[in-house]
């Protein structure tokens, strides 16, 4: 996943070129959980913004065959806002920060309302 987002144009004739510095990753997982006594909605948009609101990037999710939404993504070091919303009206958010670049495969639950 990259943490910063570079618009560029790719003219065709021309060279177009383009450097960035590529930093490690490092894994995280969550799990959308529902509110107690509902059911977890049949599609969810994802967002992830660092944490001035500058959005990363969008992603439609679909559940899983085992009823459950699971997210495993390298995120970049710095502080992460990830937004859930649910077609049917739910939402979540999760603020999260990424100090050390060791992997955490230990889902974190995340609860909609």
């Amino acid at each position: 996943m990259a943490s910063l987002w570079i618009p560029f144009d790719v003219i065709a004739g021309q060279t177009a070129k383009l450097e960035v510095t590529v930093e490690p990753g490092t894994l995280r997982c969550f799990r959308l959980v529902p509110a107690s006594g509902h059911a977890l909605p049949e599609r969810v948009d994802v967002t992830l913004a660092a944490i001035d609101g500058r959005i990363v990037w969008t992603h439609a999710w679909t559940r899983g065959k085992a009823d459950s939404f699971e997210i495993a993504q390298c995120f970049a070091r710095g502080r992460h806002v990830l937004s859930f919303a649910g077609n049917d009206g739910a939402h979540g958010e999760i603020t999260f920060d990424v100090d050390e670049l060791v992997d955490d495969r230990q889902p974190v639950d995340v609860a909609l309302h």
